[in-house]
Order: structure tokens, then sequence, then C-alpha cells
């Protein structure tokens, strides 16, 4: 990015620059992941597959405040579930075409289990 294209970024509110408190705050999921992993059955390095920086998806609203529109600046990934949860899920969505998977694929099936 050339010195034009970040003045008219930064004149647009785009700034490519990562806060110091998200950049802190992301580092705190990664952490945690990492420390968590033992508890999900899983290797630390399994636990942080990435971070995205500076996506600037629009989240919506804010719920106490609806003036203010939250932006996201920072998210980190890695697994949801435990591997044991996973191993779950997996044989219980075999089969399923992972585009056209729905709530009502685990719900029935725990429910068919109950009933």
């Amino acid at each position: 990015m050339n010195r034009h294209q970040r003045r008219v970024a930064k004149a647009k509110g785009i700034d490519k620059k990562l806060d110091h408190v998200i950049a802190i705050h992301e580092t705190g999921h990664a952490v945690a992941g990492v420390l968590s992993a033992a508890d999900f059955g899983r290797p630390a390095e399994e636990m942080i597959s990435h971070i995205d920086v500076a996506t600037g998806e629009n989240l919506g609203e804010s719920y106490f405040d609806k003036s203010v529109t939250l932006r996201s600046q920072a998210v980190t990934y890695g697994p949801t579930l435990s591997a044991e949860l996973q191993a779950v899920f997996d044989r219980t969505t075999q089969g399923v075409d992972q585009n056209k998977l729905t709530k009502q694929h685990i719900v029935g099936h725990s429910q068919d289990r109950q009933g």
C-alpha cells in the first residue's frame, strides 16, 4: 500500500494496524486453546488453526447500545469440539453432505436415542 492509498484508507476509517488491546485479547484466546488441549483430548499443536486479523466483518448492532455497530477485528480459529465429541458428531453426520448439514441432523438423532 503506497502513501496515497494509506491516506485514503485512513480518511475512510480503514486502519490496517491491529490495536494492541485486540492483539492481546486474541493472544488470550490462543493461550486458552493451548492450555485446554488436554481437556479436548488433542495435542496443543491442533488447538489453533489460524488467527484472522482485520477481517472487518460487520457483526451487527450492540445488544446494549443500538447506536454502536460491532465490527470484527480479529478471530482465533481452532477446534470447537473435543476429540471425543468430534468423533460422535462425525458418526452422527456420516453420509450427509456437509453443505446440507442442519441442526435437525443433530437434534433429530439425539431425540431418536432418547425416545
